[in-house]
């Protein structure tokens, strides 16, 4: 069983449905859309991780928030890191069949990121939007050791 449910069958957090962070990841995906909101996509982005970080007790925020690692995806958690990776990355895996050590190159994806409304159209500011919406997603499963 995943460690964060276990957190929650647990009864050793309380179970929250709409957290801070959401609403901070909502405001940041609005304005990278150009709506008027109260703040800016940046700073929006920003707390909605420390939110989360703080929620969960992670000590590390400021160095996941600098980082410029890509992650499996192509995108790296600093706001302002946009430079492109590489179209593929590079996998070690072990072949199960042969037990060799062996390479696998995968693409990333491009322009594959949906909207709050499902569809598959790019918004204005497209170099921050996958990252809003990996860190939406990585806040649901976040753990935290």
């Amino acid at each position: 069983m995943p460690r964060l449910a276990q957190k929650y069958r647990a009864s050793t957090s309380v179970r929250i449905f709409f957290p801070e962070w959401e609403t901070y990841f909502l405001l940041a995906e609005a304005a990278v859309r150009g709506w008027s909101v109260s703040m800016s996509a940046k700073d929006a982005y920003e707390a909605g991780i420390r939110a989360n970080f703080a929620y969960h007790g992670a000590g590390f925020v400021d160095e996941y928030l600098t980082s410029q690692d890509y992650n499996r995806v192509g995108t790296s958690v600093s706001w302002d890191h946009t430079t492109e990776p590489a179209a593929t990355r590079t996998m070690e895996c072990v072949n199960g069949y042969t037990q060799q050590r062996e390479q696998s190159h995968l693409p990333l994806p491009r322009g594959q990121e949906p909207s709050l409304q499902g569809s598959y159209e790019r918004p204005p500011d497209e170099d921050h939007h996958p990252e809003v919406h990996r860190q939406r997603a990585l806040a649901t499963t976040r753990v935290v050791e």
